[in-house]
């Protein structure tokens, strides 16, 4: 086979195409949105689709990250007091084994 009889070929062969497609049709029946299959490669129509996903995507990043940042602060204050809270706690743990072991002599 000349390359361009293997070029015509491999123009001619859809079957690719065609699983890919069959997939993500696959996945909306289920509920699921066809992101592994690069189906806008495939069906150009469906590229909003993909845009309007990942700016939902990172819309949802976005406020997950503003509340962790409002619910879990990590300025130094914070950190200070965490800090101070572990030593704490700390302290009490060991004087409680301080005090057991004085019992057991």
């Amino acid at each position: 086979m000349t390359p361009a009889e293997k070029d015509l070929a491999s123009e001619l062969d859809t079957s690719c195409k065609r699983k890919v497609i069959f997939q993500a049709i696959k996945a909306l029946k289920a509920g699921c949105f066809p992101n592994e299959y690069h189906v806008e490669e495939f069906f150009p129509d469906a590229k909003f689709l993909f845009e309007r996903l990942k700016q939902a995507e990172e819309t949802r990043r976005e406020r997950l990250l503003a509340a962790a940042a409002r619910d879990f602060p990590t300025d130094d204050e914070a950190w200070e007091q965490e800090i101070a809270s572990r030593k704490r706690k700390e302290l009490a743990r060991q004087e409680a084994l301080g005090n057991r072991s004085a019992v057991a002599v």
